[in-house]
C-alpha cells in the first residue's frame, strides 16, 4: 500500500491477519481511500473523499483523521503498542476523551503541530488538553526494549509530517531482521476507485455498475488472450 497512494483508514488489530508462518495480510478495505483523490478534493463537495472522524475505529485514530495524512502509520504504532501492553494504548470513551488520552502522552504541541493538522475549531480543544497531567510513552510501556519504544515513539507522533513513513519504518532496526526489499514488490501506478467516493446510487444502479465493470474487465482479458495467439 505504501506506493499505491491508498490508505486503509480502518487499521485495527482485528484487520491484521497473521498465519503460522508469520505472513501478514491486511483485511477489510471497505473504508479505504485513494490519497490521489483526497489530494484532488476541495473538502466542499459531496463527492469529496476526505476522511471523517467516523471512519477509523476511535482507539486507533490519528489526531489528524480529518485530513488523512499518515493515519495508517499512527494506527500501526497503536497496534504494536497494544501487542506489547496487552491492552489498547488509548482506549478513549468518546472523541474528546480520546484526544485527552493522546495529548496526555505526547510531548507538548508546537504551533507547527497545530497547523499541520488544520484543526480549525478543534485547535482550542487541543490547546486546553495540554494542561492535563502528562505521562510519556516510556511510562506507558515501561518494560518495552529501547529499540521497540523508539519505533513506536516515531509512529505515534502528533504531526503527520514528522511521523515515520512506511519506507522509513521498514528500515528501522526493530524490523531489520525481517526486512527483505526483494520480497516487497512495488507498484508504479496509484489505486483509484472506479466509482467516485461519496457517490450515492440506488441498489439497482450499483448492481448495474458492478456488472458493467465486470463485463468490461472480462472483455479486456478475452482480447488479450486472442491477441496472444494471433
Amino acid at each position: 500500500m505504501r506506493n499505491l497512494k491508498a490508505t486503509d483508514a480502518l487499521l485495527t488489530p482485528s484487520n491484521v491477519l497473521l498465519n503460522a508462518h508469520c505472513h501478514c495480510k491486511i483485511a477489510d478495505f471497505g473504508l479505504a481511500r485513494s490519497v490521489t483523490q483526497i489530494d484532488e478534493g476541495n473538502g466542499e463537495t459531496a463527492s469529496d473523499p476526505t476522511l471523517t472522524d467516523y471512519v477509523a475505529t476511535r482507539w486507533y485514530r490519528a489526531p489528524e483523521i480529518l485530513v488523512h495524512k499518515g493515519i495508517d502509520m499512527w494506527s500501526l504504532g497503536c497496534i504494536l503498542g497494544e501487542m506489547l501492553l496487552e491492552k489498547p494504548l488509548f482506549p478513549g470513551s468518546s472523541t474528546i476523551n480520546q484526544v485527552e488520552r493522546i495529548m496526555a502522552t505526547l510531548p507538548l504541541l508546537t504551533r507547527e503541530d497545530l497547523i499541520s493538522v488544520s484543526a480549525g475549531y478543534a485547535t482550542h480543544l487541543l490547546e486546553k488538553t495540554q494542561n492535563a497531567l502528562r505521562r510519556s510513552l516510556k511510562n506507558l510501556l515501561p518494560e518495552v526494549p529501547e529499540k521497540t519504544l523508539n519505533l513506536i515513539s516515531n509512529l505515534i507522533v502528533f504531526n503527520p509530517n514528522h511521523r515515520l513513513t512506511t519506507v522509513e519504518a521498514l528500515e528501522h532496526p526493530y524490523v531489520a531482521d525481517f526486512h527483505r526489499r526483494s520480497n516487497e514488490p512495488e507498484r508504479s501506478s496509484n489505486v483509484v476507485p472506479l466509482l467516485r467516493l461519496g457517490l450515492q446510487l440506488s441498489v439497482v444502479e450499483y448492481r448495474n455498475k458492478l456488472y458493467s465493470m465486470m463485463d468490461e474487465k472480462h472483455r479486456k482479458h478475452k482480447n488479450m488472450w486472442v491477441n496472444t495467439f494471433i
